[in-house]
C-alpha cells in the first residue's frame, strides 16, 4: 500500500508543481484501484499510470464498463437502448475473462505454495483459495463476482473520502496546522516523502500510524460531512417510516417504491 501512495504523493508533487488545474477525484480513485488490486487480487493493476490507455488492461476494462452506465437512460428497459445494453454486456464478458484469468492464475501459485511448504504472499484472495485443490466452476464464478464486487463497491468511497478530507484541510487552516503538528511530533519535522516511507515500512511503523489519533478524528469528520455512501430500510405497509433532517426542523418520508406486498422501500 505504501508503494502505491508513493506513486500518488509523486503524481501530486509533479502537478502541483506545474500550475494546471487537474481532478484529485481521478487520482485518489486510480489509487484506490491500485490498493484494491494489492491487497486483493495480489497484482498490479497499474492504475496510476498518468497516459490512461498505458493503465492496466483490468483497471481500464472496469472503467470503460462504469461508463457504459454512467448516463441519463440507466433505468430505461434494455430494449429501448439495446445497443448500450449489447456494449455492455460485451465489456462485462471481457472483465469477467480477465478476472478468471487471474483467479486461474493465484489458484496455481497457491498449489505450489502448498507443495512446497511456503507462505504465499498474503491476499483477500489467497485467503478464499487457501486448502482449495480444484478450482471448480462454481468456485471459478464465485470469486469472479466477489471480486467485481470489490472494485465496485469498494473505489468509490475511499477514494471520495480523500478527495473531500484534502477539500476541507485547504479550506481549514487552523485543522491543517493540527495535521502538521501532529505528522511531526510522530514522524519528525523531515517532509521528504522517501524518509516517512522508511518509517513506516519499518516494525515501528503500525505504532506510528496507531498514535495518529488527531488524523483519524479527521477522516471521521470528513466521513461525518460527505458520507460517501446511503442506506436504505424497508418499511411494513402502513408503518410511515419518517426520515427526520435537521434544515428547517422538518420532516420527510420517501417512498421509493411500492412493492407486491404493499410495503416500501424508503431511504
Amino acid at each position: 500500500m505504501l508503494d502505491k501512495s508513493m506513486i500518488f504523493v509523486k503524481h501530486l508533487d509533479t502537478l502541483s508543481m506545474s500550475g494546471e488545474e487537474f481532478s484529485l477525484v481521478s487520482l485518489t480513485m486510480d489509487l484506490t484501484f491500485d490498493i484494491i488490486g494489492a491487497v486483493v487480487m495480489d497484482i498490479d493493476m497499474d492504475a496510476q499510470h498518468m497516459i490512461p490507455s498505458r493503465q492496466g488492461e483490468l483497471v481500464r476494462s472496469f472503467k470503460e464498463l462504469l461508463s457504459a452506465y454512467w448516463d441519463d437512460k440507466i433505468h430505461l428497459p434494455w430494449w429501448l437502448n439495446p445497443l448500450t445494453e449489447l456494449r455492455r454486456r460485451r465489456i462485462g464478458k471481457r472483465l469477467d475473462k480477465i478476472l478468471k484469468s487471474i483467479i486461474r492464475q493465484k489458484h496455481q501459485e497457491q498449489l505450489k505454495y502448498q507443495n512446497k511448504n511456503t507462505n504465499n504472499p498474503l491476499s483477500i484472495m489467497s485467503l478464499t483459495l487457501r486448502d482449495t485443490k480444484t478450482l471448480s466452476q462454481s468456485l471459478l464464478d464465485l470469486t469472479c463476482d466477489q471480486l467485481k464486487t470489490f472494485l465496485l463497491a469498494g473505489h468509490d468511497t475511499p477514494s471520495a473520502t480523500l478527495a473531500w478530507a484534502f477539500y476541507e484541510l485547504s479550506r481549514c487552516p487552523r485543522t491543517l496546522s493540527a495535521v502538521r503538528a501532529e505528522l511531526d511530533d510522530v514522524l519528525g519535522p523531515q517532509s521528504d516523502p522517501e524518509a516517512v516511507y522508511s518509517q513506516l515500512v519499518s516494525p515501528a511503523g503500525p505504532d506510528l500510524v496507531g498514535r495518529m489519533s488527531y488524523i483519524v478524528a479527521v477522516i471521521k469528520e470528513t466521513l461525518r460531512l460527505h458520507t460517501p455512501a446511503a442506506t436504505a430500510r424497508y418499511s411494513v405497509p402502513s408503518n410511515g417510516l419518517i426520515v427526520a433532517f435537521l434544515v428547517g426542523l422538518t420532516a420527510a418520508i420517501f417512498y421509493l417504491a411500492s412493492l407486491g406486498a404493499g410495503g416500501l422501500w424508503c431511504i
